[in-house]
């Protein structure tokens, strides 16, 4: 989220775990997001789970936009 102008996510991928989805919620209009990991059953009943999700925002402070990219590294552990 940001605390000062407008954040939109404009698009997001994730890699590394297949059949994997992402669901983007808007909790604040323009200014905080969460976003949901959903992983199928069949990615397996029990391991390490690594992936990365790829987001690429854009940012507007008075007018001015600036294009974002984050990554953020993915990590768990199913028993």
């Amino acid at each position: 989220g940001v605390r000062h102008g407008e954040l939109s996510v404009t698009a997001y991928r994730l890699e590394g775990l297949p059949g994997g989805t992402v669901e983007c919620l808007e909790l604040t209009p323009s200014r905080s997001y969460r976003l949901r990991l959903r992983l199928p059953i069949e990615v397996g009943a029990s391991g390490v789970l690594a992936g990365k999700l790829h987001l690429e925002l854009r940012h507007l402070v008075d007018g001015v936009s600036e294009d974002l990219s984050r990554q953020l590294t993915l990590a768990g552990v199913v028993k």
